[in-house]
């Protein structure tokens, strides 16, 4: 099933990323799932939820730090943040493989 398929690239996409030419892949089989549904909910409703999640690990999950970064209050960064938890998948923020596999797909 898809559901098979996609999440076994959850698991192995990373290494994939790095290990192979992925220029015949289309971008969004590539990205990981959190990310493709923040960025098919920026396109749609016009927010910027892969901006915020992009600052937020770029900061080290900080909230106070990814505010100023945003130039955001703190409190709408975390009540941000709530409404993107809702949306995605659930996924570890504290695995360093997660991180950077969310990261580069916020690239793309």
């Amino acid at each position: 099933s898809s559901d098979l398929v996609e999440a076994d690239f959850v698991e192995y996409g990373l290494d994939y990323l790095l290990k192979y030419d992925t220029r015949s892949i289309p971008t969004e089989l590539l990205q990981h799932p959190a990310v493709r549904v923040l960025k098919k909910h920026d396109d749609t409703h016009g927010t910027a939820f892969i901006e915020t999640l992009r600052a937020y690990l770029q900061e080290d999950r900080s909230p106070t730090r990814t505010a100023r970064h945003l130039f955001i209050h703190r409190s709408t960064l975390l009540e941000r943040l709530e409404r993107m938890k809702a949306l995605m998948l659930p996924f570890d923020l504290d695995d360093w493989e997660t991180r950077l596999f969310i990261s580069l797909s916020t690239l793309f």
